[in-house]
């Protein structure tokens, strides 16, 4: 929905209202974060254990009154004070009415996340896949309308994502009728949120290290700036797509067959597949970049592409978490947020750093290396809380060829459109067999992937 919008803002919204879409888009993410105090991350950990149907009813019926109540109550004092939050957030004091539609998507948002994850609870993908389609097309209907035929501007774009996640939850909760009752269990409350409160000040840190990019962009140089800079990082999720499936189908399954012997060696087998696939995708972009973002938007965001090169890598990094699980089963949750505080810190202070001397791109590079030290951190910690067979020599000898191999389509590139994309299709093909000689992608990857799309494996 985020790729096929884009085109669309960036011809119907300037790069300041772009920007103003982003910080607000952030708001939500950090009241996500924030305001229930991640008590969906409580019931996450105990659902999958619970033997009776009345106990899951309880944590879920609990989980969900709560959610409803703290997200009621921020958006009554977020509205209360419009004014000074837009001031503080946007640099202007004029802009409440968009800031009043974000926040009511923020409150809106928050309690559908609570509700469409109970899918992945219960194991029930289809579903869940159904409630996210309904979602997305309705969000992108609506956006296309208000935006591109009425000309609605900032207002329809965010009207529409309050309509389409207005949509989305009566959707969820219609397929969920039964889950959820008006039963508050003081019990279950205390004991989601005895795991959940102490990740709300890691939440924090993973909120500042993601955002504190744009937030200072906006404080340093300008709305235009972020709008820029949100262009690249859009089109930076597209490597998250890889990511998607993994993230949603992972922690449910991770909780309720750790203790599994065969589960370490499955996990150790989809981190190799993921790296595998993910770096062929990272190197396409280095030659892609500059013509996707001449395609998609206007001369005005061309200064995107670089910073795509950095954003891609970084959104993936932080995403990989879901393979070092031995934190969150071991409930050190103290030890996850000195994790992410640190990686806050340095992703501030890099930002700090590099902002004012290289502009966007140094924001980037900022957040690329806050990510990485935390994903570095993550991994060895969880190594020594339940331990991970992966393939390490093949990983680093895979992300060094790859690494050189960008550097080369960087800084060599090939008169016309031919000679580079035999150089591309040269540099995958060596990328591609490098990953296969050295078991990063196995004989047995190859021929189950071959199976998938139908393809005889000989």
């Amino acid at each position: 929905m985020s790729l096929l919008l884009l085109p669309v803002y960036t011809r119907v919204l300037r790069p300041a209202e772009i920007g103003v879409l982003d910080l607000l888009l952030l708001l939500a993410t950090l009241a996500n974060l924030t305001v229930a105090l991640e008590v969906s991350q409580g019931l996450a950990r105990f659902y999958p254990q619970a033997r009776s149907h009345q106990r899951r009813q309880a944590l879920a019926s609990t989980a969900f009154l709560f959610t409803l109540a703290c997200y009621g109550l921020f958006a009554a004092v977020a509205l209360l004070w419009s004014r000074p939050l837009a001031q503080w957030l946007l640099g202007v004091h004029d802009r409440q009415l968009p800031l009043a539609l974000g926040v009511l998507y923020a409150a809106l948002n928050g309690v559908l996340l609570l509700v469409q994850n109970q899918f992945r609870w219960q194991l029930r993908s289809l579903r869940y896949a159904e409630v996210s389609a309904v979602l997305a097309i309705s969000t992108l209907l609506l956006s296309l309308l208000l935006t591109a035929v009425l000309g609605w501007g900032l207002n329809g774009a965010l009207l529409a994502l309050v309509l389409g996640a207005g949509l989305g939850l009566l959707d969820a909760l219609w397929r969920l009728r039964g889950t959820f009752r008006w039963w508050w269990h003081r019990p279950s409350l205390r004991q989601m949120l005895r795991f959940s409160a102490p990740l709300v000040p890691s939440g924090l840190s993973v909120f500042v290290a993601g955002a504190i990019d744009r937030l200072l962009l906006q404080h340093l140089l300008s709305l235009d700036a972020v709008g820029i800079y949100g262009v690249a990082f859009r089109l930076a999720t597209a490597v998250g797509v890889l990511m998607l499936g993994v993230q949603g189908a992972l922690t449910p399954l991770i909780y309720s067959q750790a203790h599994d012997p065969a589960t370490p060696a499955q996990l150790a087998r989809l981190f190799r597949l993921v790296v595998g696939l993910a770096l062929p995708a990272l190197l396409l972009l280095v030659p892609l970049s500059p013509l996707l973002i001449a395609w998609l938007a206007p001369p005005s965001y061309a200064a995107a592409a670089p910073v795509l090169l950095l954003l891609a890598p970084s959104l993936l990094l932080a995403s990989l978490y879901v393979f070092a699980p031995g934190l969150p089963l071991a409930q050190r949750t103290g030890l996850i947020l000195v994790i992410n505080a640190l990686g806050a810190g340095l992703n501030t202070g890099l930002n700090l750093l590099l902002i004012p001397r290289l502009g966007i791109a140094g924001a980037a590079g900022a957040t690329l290396c806050g990510n990485a030290v935390v994903f570095a951190l993550t991994m060895a910690w969880s190594q020594r809380l339940y331990p991970v067979p992966h393939a390490w020599r093949s990983l680093a000898a895979a992300l060094l060829l790859s690494l050189v191999l960008a550097a080369a389509l960087a800084w060599m590139p090939a008169p016309g459109v031919l000679p580079q994309l035999t150089l591309t299709l040269v540099a995958l093909g060596l990328l591609l067999a490098a990953e296969t000689r050295c078991g990063l992608l196995r004989r047995e990857d190859w021929h189950a992937m071959a199976r998938f799309v139908g393809v005889p494996a000989s």
